[in-house]
């Protein structure tokens, strides 16, 4: 089974890490930007709702957040919040990049997916694997819920990818197993609570 695939269906068997991933690495988040706003690109926050920035809004006039969903690993946006200081208009609202804004999001959950294996791969066994399986033999009505394995996986995978630099780990991991975000920030959450995982910090990874 793959590491990374759609699935928010169904849990047990699984291994424990063996090793702590290196520290993580710094990342110039405003550099970032600057370059994929120069370059006509799309630049989209990690925080939910997200923050939309690019050259052709800001000429428009537009403030823009989108809350996203994801359906077979593909994001797709589930709401829209406009504010253009002319006002809304029809007109304006079609202009809207939507669908590049999806792709843009497609692009980054590829890479950061691709940061995430190579970090999980550190722990030894394949925690994103086991986590898919135990997903698949979980009813739905224990999803939100899970079990001690559940959130020992959690956290195994989450602190991974923030060690591996990834700023928005649970958002990977949504789109990686298909489960709604909410989902993923609460089993979070709860590897939190059990001391699976350290307090949050503010503006830390989410």
């Amino acid at each position: 089974m793959s590491s990374l695939g759609s699935l928010c269906n169904n849990a047990d068997h699984v291994s424990r890490p063996r090793s702590t991933p290196a520290g993580p690495k710094a990342i110039d988040l405003d550099a970032r930007r600057a370059r994929l706003l120069a370059a006509g690109g799309i630049w989209i926050s990690g925080e939910e709702p997200a923050t939309v920035r690019s050259a052709e809004l800001e000429r428009l006039g537009l403030e823009l957040q989108v809350e996203f969903g994801y359906d077979r690993g593909r994001s797709q946006i589930t709401a829209v919040h406009v504010r253009a200081a002319q006002g809304v208009t029809v007109s304006l609202l079609r202009a809207l990049p939507l669908g590049d804004v999806e792709r843009q999001r497609d692009r980054e959950l590829a890479g950061l997916q691709r940061t995430a294996r190579r970090a999980v791969k550190k722990l030894g066994g394949d925690p994103l694997a086991e986590l898919q399986e135990l997903l698949a033999r979980l009813p739905e009505p224990n999803r939100r819920r899970g079990g001690t394995r559940l959130y020992e996986l959690v956290a195994a995978i989450y602190s991974a990818q923030v060690n591996a630099g990834v700023r928005t780990p649970s958002v990977v991991i949504a789109s990686a197993t298909g489960c709604p975000l909410p989902t993923v920030q609460g089993w979070v959450r709860r590897a939190r609570l059990r001391g699976l995982l350290p307090p949050a910090r503010r503006g830390a990874a989410g």
